[in-house]
C-alpha cells in the first residue's frame, strides 16, 4: 500500500508552503507575482528555492506559511545561486541556496519573499499526484475560488494520488 498525503506529512515528507500574496489594498483582489514564490526542497541537507525571479540577493529573507493552517510557520534566508535537479524545478525558474531552520532532509516548502507576505483570504493547499506534490494558492476557499498560483514538484517515487482535477495542470497565471 502507497503511502497517503497525511502519512507522507508526518513521516519522510512533510509539505509545507510559503505565500507571496500582495494585496493591493482592502478594496480589491489579491495578486501573486510568480517572482515572489516558490519551492523550497531539502534534499541530502542542503536546501535549494526555485523561483521565476533572477534577481533575489544574498540575504533576502523569505516567509515560509503551512498549507494546513495557511500561516507563516517560519522564516528562510538566501545564501546565493545554485543549482539543482531540473525536475525539482518550474520552467524557467532559478535556484537559489537557502538557510531554513526546522526543515527536516526530504522536505517541500514554498517559499515567498517579504515583499508580498500579506496573507489575506488567500488559502494555501497541498496534494499528491502519482509521483510527485502540486502546491497551490487559492483566492478563498480552496478548489472553489480562482487557483491564483501553482507548483508541482517531482518525488521520484510513487506515493497515492490526493488532488482533484482542479489541483493539478498547467498555471496560467501571474
Amino acid at each position: 500500500m502507497r503511502p497517503t498525503l497525511e502519512a507522507e506529512t508526518s513521516g519522510m515528507i512533510a509539505i509545507w508552503l510559503g505565500l507571496a500574496i500582495a494585496v493591493a489594498n482592502a478594496n480589491r483582489a489579491h495578486t501573486i507575482a510568480r517572482a515572489d514564490v516558490g519551492t523550497i526542497v531539502v534534499h541530502h541537507g542542503a536546501a535549494c528555492f526555485s523561483v521565476q525571479n533572477a534577481r533575489l540577493l544574498p540575504a533576502a529573507m523569505l516567509v515560509v506559511v503551512s498549507p494546513q493552517t495557511s500561516r507563516p510557520v517560519g522564516h528562510a534566508t538566501i545564501v546565493g545561486p545554485r543549482a539543482a535537479r531540473a525536475e525539482q524545478f518550474d520552467r524557467g525558474a532559478t535556484g537559489y541556496a537557502v538557510h531554513v531552520v526546522g526543515m527536516a532532509n526530504g522536505t517541500i516548502a514554498i517559499g515567498l519573499t517579504t515583499r508580498a507576505a500579506n496573507l489575506g483570504d488567500a488559502r494555501a493547499t497541498a496534494c499528491t499526484s502519482s509521483e510527485g506534490v502540486h502546491l497551490n494558492i487559492w483566492a478563498g476557499r480552496p478548489k472553489a475560488s480562482t487557483r491564483l498560483w501553482h507548483a508541482y514538484t517531482y518525488l521520484g517515487y510513487d506515493v497515492e494520488p490526493t488532488c482533484a482535477q482542479s489541483e493539478m495542470g498547467e498555471f496560467e497565471g501571474t
